[in-house]
């Protein structure tokens, strides 16, 4: 299925190449263009010359509107794309190599592709040219061995999870979402020898918010078990269970999650959380987390999940590297940085900002100046990663401080 699936996807472009080269139209000449990251643009020129809008005479022409349309149909092409293999991390579905060099063949889709890790036997890479391009080097693909885009379980396993973190950032690779930066959740040993996870039992969410969130990644509402996940591929089952009345939400309500639950498809002998796939795991327990931190009552959840501050960890840790801040160091939930005029903590869930040995330095974020200035090693941004990541690089460079409202409450030291 996937295999018809990334060749019907190729089928798009090349059926529709002469969009690239342009058409002529009323003497303009309307064409698309490809970016080097896969996204497109319409480009309508008049005497060589790119204009800045469509000409009013345009709007009706047939020509302009079929390459227009061509310009939508390639623009969801890309998301359904990133979508889809984001899918097929989460799903560990398989890809030949023949497939693979199909991918690569569309100027679309191969971008998003080539920033990914596949894996093939115990080779971890990046695919280009019918190679993997490993940390040791590129290595030869065994045409007839299936590639799996790489989870960060995988990563884990191997031993070489920092390494490819410092990797992504020396080599500035924006990946098209979370792959070597994904949080990565493994069962607690209470858990193993369960059927449920109780991890964030007592934590009251928002009912509307949740359902929101989870229907946007394939949960469904069930009558007399709550909230509800298939997984047909290992048949499984997944249910977070919550006193909630999901079909009739009501603001006033404010339930507990009690457990996530797992059991089989079919048959009905129990089935353990060690016995689960651990990417399976991983990413319910990711969606549960996502859930908590959106619809937990009172806004986002000021301590965060455990794994999301190890990966801000390691991004602050990297950005550290990259921008050599030998004065930034990250020890369990913060950022410490030793500036020029005091010592600072960054907690790494709320990204409150403390002087040591003092008190709270308010410094309030701008999300949207910040947007393209900040490298971040993946495309879905976390604006609270962004938030944190600016403050440690403002502050270890403390001596460049000019904002007197922010200098204000610094204490010299």
């Amino acid at each position: 299925m996937i295999q018809l699936v990334w060749r019907m996807e190729g089928h798009l472009v090349a059926d529709n190449k002469a969009m690239l080269d342009g058409l002529e139209a009323d003497g303009y000449l309307i064409r698309i263009e490809i970016a080097a990251d896969g996204t497109n643009k319409l480009i309508i020129e008049k005497d060589n010359k790119p204009l800045k809008s469509v000409p009013a005479k345009l709007k009706k022409n047939a020509v302009y509107l079929q390459v227009n349309q061509t310009h939508k149909d390639w623009t969801l092409q890309y998301r359904r794309a990133r979508e889809i293999f984001e899918d097929m991390m989460r799903q560990q579905t398989t890809i030949m190599p023949a497939d693979a060099a199909v991918i690569e063949q569309n100027p679309i889709v191969s971008p998003l592709f080539a920033k990914l890790l596949v894996q093939q036997n115990n080779n971890i890479g990046r695919y280009a040219d019918g190679k993997l391009l490993t940390l040791d080097g590129p290595q030869d693909i065994d045409p007839k061995t299936p590639l799996t885009i790489v989870h960060p379980y995988h990563l884990h396993a191997s031993g070489k999870w920092a390494a490819w973190q410092s990797h992504v950032f020396e080599t500035q690779l924006v990946q098209p979402f979370k792959q070597v930066f994904r949080e990565l959740y493994v069962p607690t040993q209470d858990e193993a020898d369960k059927d449920e996870s109780r991890r964030y039992s007592g934590y009251q969410i928002q009912v509307r918010q949740t359902l929101a969130t989870l229907r946007s990644r394939g949960w469904v509402a069930d009558y007399e078990s709550g909230l509800r996940k298939v997984f047909h591929k290992q048949g499984v089952v997944v249910t977070l269970y919550a006193r909630a009345d999901w079909f009739s939400p009501s603001d006033a309500e404010a339930p507990a999650i009690e457990y996530v639950s797992f059991n089989r498809t079919r048959g009905t002998e129990p089935l353990h959380i060690s016995d689960i796939d651990p990417v399976l795991y991983s990413e319910v327990m990711r969606d549960v987390d996502l859930t908590v931190s959106i619809a937990f009552v009172g806004g986002v959840d000021p301590e965060t999940g455990q794994s999301t501050r190890e990966l801000r960890a390691a991004i602050v840790r990297c950005t550290a590297e990259m921008l050599k801040l030998n004065n930034v160091r990250v020890d369990g939930n913060f950022a410490f940085i030793k500036g020029t005029l005091a010592e600072y903590t960054v907690h790494l869930g709320s990204a409150i900002v403390r002087q040591k040995g003092g008190n709270e330095i308010p410094i309030i974020p701008v999300h949207s100046s910040q947007r393209g200035k900040l490298y971040l090693p993946f495309v879905d941004e976390d604006p609270k990663t962004v938030e944190i990541v600016s403050k440690v690089v403002l502050l270890a460079e403390d001596n460049k401080l000019k904002d007197p409202t922010i200098l204000q409450w610094i204490e010299r030291q």
